[in-house]
C-alpha cells in the first residue's frame, strides 16, 4: 500500500495459503466465540497462528462481516505505532483507503472506538504477530482498546507471548476466547490431512511422524518438504528423537541445500528486510517481475507468505528467515553483508520509510546517515513517549555522531532520564555541555533528569533560572513552570504553584503538548489533594486522564502519572474496583517510566487495596518491587516508603518483634529530610514521622509520641496541609484514647472528622484498624439523640459512615445518606455577633481555651456563651449545636 510510509505490509488480510490444512476444531472454538469482544491465539513461532486466524477471518467475510488487518512488525512494537497502524485499517475497512500516516498518527484509541461506533459495522480486527515484550505501554492500549471497540466489534490477536499474568486474566474471563499451544498443534487427522499428497505413506508412519513432532507445524511442513524430495530422506530427516531446535535447523538446513545454487543465492538476498515488495525485490535482486517471483516462491512452499490484501507485500516465516540470516552470516563477508544492509537502507529511505531506514543503516554501520534521519524524527518520538526506542537508538550510535545533533543529543538525556538510566543521561548531559556550551538545550534536558532522580529542589532552581531564558517558547517555558510549580508545592506554597500551573495550562494548550499538560494537571491535583480537597483533585484527574487517554496516540507514560494519583485518590475515598481498574491499566507502564513519587503512590496503592482483599502475597510483592527500585535506581524515597509500610503492617498486626526490627532498619536507612519540611504526596501521611509515632504507642510510648504529633499538626495547620493534619489528628486521637482520656480523644476525633466529612476521606481512618473503630464507636454512642426536626450533622454522618464500612454500624449508612429535607425548629433568640463567633471557633474544632486566647477573653467567659449558645439552638452540645446551626444556615 503505498500511502503507508512507515509500515509497509502492515495492513489487510492476507490471502489463503498454499496447501494449509482446515484446522476443523480450533476454528470451530473461534466461530462459536464469534460474539465475544476478545479472541486471542498464542503460541510459540511456527505454531500456525496467522493461518488460523486467516481461515476464521475468511470465515467472517464471507459471513458478511467487515475486516481490518495489522500486522507488527517485531522492531516497531511502540503502542503509538500500533494504535496509528489501527487506524489506518479502520479506515481502509470504513472508507475503502487507508488514512495518510500523518493523520493516523494523531488519531487515539478514542477516536477508532467512535468511528466504529458510527459506522454501526459487525467487523473483526485481527492484530497478528503481537507482541507485548519490548514495550509495557502494548498492554495498556490493549486494554483500552478492548473497552473502545463497540458491541459487534471483535478484536483477534496472535500473539507468541503474552504476559502471564496477563494470560491468567485473559482465561478467567467470559467475555474473551484464549486458544494456546496445546490448541494449535495438530491433532492426528489433520496431519493425515497435511501429508495426503504421499499415498506411499502407510497411516502408521504419519502417526510416528506426528508423534515425533508432537503436532508442531512448523516441523511438520520441514517435513513435507523433505519427503517431497523422495522417500529416502524421511529417514535423514527424523531420527525418532522428537522435534528439538537442532532438528528443526536441519530440516531447513535440507530444505535450504537441495534448492539450485541461484535460488539459494536469491533467498539469502531477500532474508535481510522483514518485508518484502515486488520493487524491493527488483531492486534486491536485479530482477525485472519481482511480484511474479514472490508468487512463484510462496506456491512452492519455502515459508513465504502474503501479509497484505492485494498479495502486494510478503514476508518470509520467522524460523525461516532465523535460519536464512544465520547462514547469510555464515557465508559473507562482513563487508559485503554491511553494504547489503546499506542498499536496502538507501531504498527505504528513498520512499519515505524513515524508521526502517535507520534500522538498516545501523545494520549497516553507517552511524552518520542513521543520525542524521532520526534528528528530523526525533520530535515526533519524543511527543508519542517512543523513549524506549530513542534510547535503544541512543545506544546504538557512538557518542561523537550523536553529539553533532543537538535536538537528538537533548531527546537521547531525556529518554535516558525516564527510563531511569541516570548514569547514562549524566554523561551524555556533560558531554553535551562541553560541546553546546551556549546552548540551552542541555539546561532542559537537565530538568527531565532532575525530576526522574527525584532532586526537587534542585529541579525547582534550575526551573527558576530558565523560566526567562524560554520566553516566547510554549513548550519549555510550560515545561520550567511544570517543574518550578513541583518545588513550590514541596514547599507547601500552594497559592504560588496554582498560579503557575494555570499559566502553564494555557502554554501547554498552546504547544499542543499532551505529555506536559499531564504533569501539569498532575502537579496541580497534588497542590489540591495536600489541602486536603480531593474532590476537586479527583475531578482535576479524571478530566485530564479522559483527555489524555482520548487525544494522544498510545502515549501511557503521561496516563500512567494521572493514573498513579487518581488511583490513590479513588482508594482514600473507598472506591476500591476504580483504582485497581487503574492500577491493573497503567500500573507496568509506570514502573517502567515515571517520575518516583508517583511509582511509589501507585505501588503503596496496590499494596493497601491487596492488604484489605486479604492477598497478603501481592501486598508484600507491590512493596518488594518499590524497595527493588529504590535500590536499583538510588532513589532513597521508594526505599523508606517501602520500610515504612512493612512497619505499619507489623505495628497494626501487633507484631512489635518485627515493628522494632523494620523500625531500626528505616532510621538507619533513611536519608530523607523530615516529612514535616517537604511535600511529598506519596509520603505525607505515612513515612515516617506517622509511622514512628503509630510505633511509639504500639510500644507505649505515648509521652513521646504526643509531643510529636502536636508540633506537627501545629505546623501542618500553619501550612494547610489538611491531608497531613487529619492523619496526625487520627493518632493523636487514638493515642489519648488509650490513655483514658475520652473527652481529650472525642475532640481531637471530631477535629479530624471536620476534615474527613466534607471530602468523603474513608481510608486515612479506617486504616488504623480495629482502635480507630472502636474509638469511633464510643465516640457515636456518646452522642445524645438528636432533637426533633434537626438533621443529622455531615460530621455525624461520615461518622455513621465509617462505622458501617467498618461493620459496626446501620447497613444503610455505608453510603452517603441522601440530605433530608425536614426543617429545623425556629430560633428561640437570635444570636448575638459574639455568639456567631464562638459558633464558628466551635465548628473548627477549637476547645474553650483556644478560643478564649484567640477572643482575648477568659475561658468563663465563653462557657457563659456556650450555654447561651445551646439554650438559644434548643441543643444540648457541641455536636449538636454545630448541626442545627448549620442547617439553619447561621454557619458554613
Amino acid at each position: 500500500m503505498s500511502t503507508l510510509r512507515e509500515e509497509p505490509g502492515a495492513l489487510a488480510t492476507p490471502p489463503p495459503e498454499a496447501a494449509s490444512v482446515t484446522r476443523q476444531n480450533a476454528l470451530a472454538r473461534l466461530k462459536q466465540a464469534a460474539d465475544l469482544p476478545l479472541v486471542v491465539v498464542t503460541g510459540p513461532a511456527g505454531y500456525g497462528k496467522t493461518t488460523l486466524l486467516r481461515q476464521y477471518a475468511d470465515f467472517r467475510r464471507a459471513a458478511g462481516s467487515a475486516l481490518a488487518w495489522v500486522r507488527m512488525e517485531s522492531r516497531f512494537t511502540h503502542p503509538g505505532r500500533l494504535l496509528s497502524l489501527l487506524n489506518q485499517a479502520v479506515a481502509e475497512l470504513l472508507d475503502g483507503s487507508p488514512a495518510a500516516p500523518e493523520v493516523a498518527d494523531r488519531q487515539s484509541v478514542h477516536v477508532l472506538g467512535e468511528r466504529l461506533r458510527q459506522a454501526g459495522i459487525d467487523g473483526v480486527i485481527v492484530l497478528d504477530n503481537y507482541d507485548q515484550t519490548r514495550d509495557p505501554g502494548l498492554e495498556t492500549l490493549l486494554t483500552q482498546l478492548i473497552r473502545a471497540l463497540p458491541e459487534g466489534v471483535q478484536l483477534c490477536m496472535g500473539a507468541r507471548s503474552l504476559s502471564a499474568s496477563r494470560l491468567a486474566a485473559l482465561k478467567l474471563d467470559s467475555r474473551a476466547l484464549v486458544l494456546d499451544e496445546e490448541d494449535l498443534r495438530f491433532e492426528p487427522a489433520e496431519t493425515r490431512a497435511f501429508f495426503s499428497e504421499f499415498p506411499e505413506l502407510s497411516p502408521a508412519e504419519i502417526d510416528e511422524i506426528h508423534q515425533g513432532s508432537d503436532g508442531w507445524p512448523a516441523a511438520l511442513q520441514c517435513f513435507r518438504l523433505c519427503l517431497r524430495r523422495g522417500r529416502k530422506h524421511r529417514s535423514a530427516a527424523y531420527a525418532g528423537r522428537g522435534v528439538t531446535p537442532e532438528l528443526l535447523d536441519f530440516l531447513a538446513a535440507e530444505v535450504f541445500e537441495n534448492l539450485d545454487a541461484d535460488t539459494r543465492s536469491r533467498l539469502l538476498d531477500l532474508a535481510v528486510p522483514e518485508s518484502l515488495d515486488a520493487e524491493l525485490t527488483q531492486h534486491l535482486l536485479g530482477i525485472r517481475d519481482g511480484q511474479a517471483y514472490l508468487r512463484e516462491l510462496e506456491q512452492s512452499g519455502l515459508f513465504l507468505a502474503a501479509i497484505d490484501l492485494q498479495g502486494r507485500w510478503f514476508r518470509f516465516h520467522n524460523l525461516f528467515r532465523q535460519f536464512l540470516l544465520d547462514r547469510l552470516t555464515v557465508t559473507l563477508p562482513a563487508d559485503e553483508l554491511r553494504q547489503r544492509q546499506r542498499r536496502i537502507a538507501e531504498w527505504h529511505a528513498g520512499k519515505g520509510q524513515t524508521e526502517q531506514a535507520i534500522q538498516h543503516f545501523l545494520d549497516a554501520g553507517d552511524a552518520n546517515p542513521a543520525a542524521a534521519l532520526l534528528n528530523k524524527l526525533v520530535g515526533q518520538m519524543l511527543a508519542t513517549e517512543r523513549l524506549e526506542l530513542i534510547e535503544h537508538y541512543a545506544d546504538r550510535l557512538p557518542r561523537d555522531v550523536l553529539l553533532q545533533h543537538d535536538d537528538l543529543t537533548c531527546a537521547a538525556i531525556i529518554a535516558f532520564s525516564f527510563r531511569r538510566a541516570f548514569d547514562k543521561a549524566r554523561g551524555l548531559l556533560d558531554d553535551a555541555r562541553a560541546r553546546y556550551p551556549d546552548s540551552s538545550g542541555p539546561d532542559f534536558a537537565e530538568l527531565f533528569l532532575l525530576a526522574a532522580e527525584d532532586r526537587v529542589q534542585a529541579l525547582g532552581e534550575l526551573a527558576e533560572r530558565l523560566l526567562d531564558r524560554f520566553e516566547g517558547d510554549n513548550f519549555r517555558q510550560a515545561i520550567c513552570m511544570n517543574a518550578r510549580s513541583l518545588w513550590l508545592y514541596a514547599c507547601s506554597d500552594f497559592e504560588t504553584a496554582r498560579d503557575l500551573l494555570v499559566r502553564a495550562r494555557s502554554l501547554h494548550d498552546q504547544a499542543g503538548n499532551l505529555f506536559g499538560q499531564a504533569y501539569q494537571e498532575a502537579v496541580h491535583a497534588l497542590v489540591l489533594s495536600g489541602q486536603g480537597r480531593i474532590d476537586d483533585a479527583l475531578a482535576g484527574l479524571t478530566s485530564a486522564l479522559r483527555r489524555t487517554e482520548r487525544d494522544t496516540a498510545g502515549n501511557a507514560s503521561a496516563g500512567s502519572v494521572l493514573a498513579a494519583y487518581l488511583a490513590d485518590g479513588l482508594y482514600e475515598q473507598n472506591r476500591l474496583e476504580a483504582a485497581e481498574r487503574l492500577i491493573a491499566d497503567y500500573g507496568q507502564f509506570a514502573e517502567q517510566q515515571t517520575i518516583a513519587d508517583a511509582l511509589a503512590v501507585m505501588l503503596l496503592t496496590q499494596a493497601r487495596i491487596a492488604r484489605l482483599r486479604g492477598n497478603m502475597r501481592l501486598a508484600e510483592d507491590s512493596i518488594e518491587r518499590l524497595v527493588y527500585f529504590g535500590h536499583r535506581h538510588k532513589l532513597g524515597r521508594l526505599v523508606a516508603y517501602g520500610n515504612a509500610e512493612l512497619l505499619r503492617y507489623a505495628t497494626l498486626d501487633e507484631d512489635l518483634q518485627r515493628a522494632g526490627r523494620r523500625m531500626e532498619m528505616l532510621e538507619d536507612g533513611r536519608s530523607l529530610q523530615p516529612d514535616g519540611s517537604l511535600l511529598f504526596h506519596a509520603g505525607e501521611t505515612e513515612c515516617v514521622t506517622i509511622t514512628r509515632c503509630r510505633w511509639l504507642m504500639a510500644s507505649g510510648q505515648y509521652a513521646e509520641a504526643r509531643g510529636v504529633l502536636q508540633r506537627e499538626i501545629r505546623q501542618a495547620q500553619a501550612q494547610r496541609r489538611h491531608r497531613r493534619a487529619l492523619k496526625l489528628l487520627t493518632l493523636l486521637a487514638l493515642g489519648q484514647f488509650a490513655q483514658g482520656n475520652q473527652s481529650m480523644a472525642f475532640r481531637t476525633m471530631l477535629r479530624a472528622l471536620e476534615i474527613a466529612a466534607p471530602q468523603g476521606l474513608v481510608r486515612s481512618l479506617l486504616d488504623e484498624g480495629p482502635q480507630l473503630t472502636r474509638l469511633l464507636r464510643a465516640l457515636r454512642e456518646a452522642q445524645p439523640a438528636l432533637p426533633a426536626g434537626v438533621q443529622p450533622d455531615p460530621v455525624q454522618q461520615h461518622l455513621d459512615h465509617l462505622l458501617a464500612l467498618s461493620g459496626d454500624g446501620p447497613a444503610d449508612a455505608a453510603s452517603p445518606k441522601p440530605e433530608q429535607t425536614t426543617q429545623a425548629a425556629p430560633l428561640v433568640e437570635q444570636l448575638t455577633r459574639r455568639e456567631l463567633d464562638i459558633l464558628r471557633q466551635v465548628s473548627r474544632g477549637l476547645s474553650n481555651r483556644e478560643m478564649a486566647d484567640r477572643l482575648c477573653v477568659s475561658t468563663n467567659t465563653v462557657k457563659w456563651h456556650m450555654r447561651n449558645i445551646f439554650e438559644k439552638l434548643q441543643t444540648r452540645n457541641r455536636v449538636q449545636a454545630i448541626a442545627a446551626a448549620r442547617n439553619l444556615g447561621l454557619i458554613d
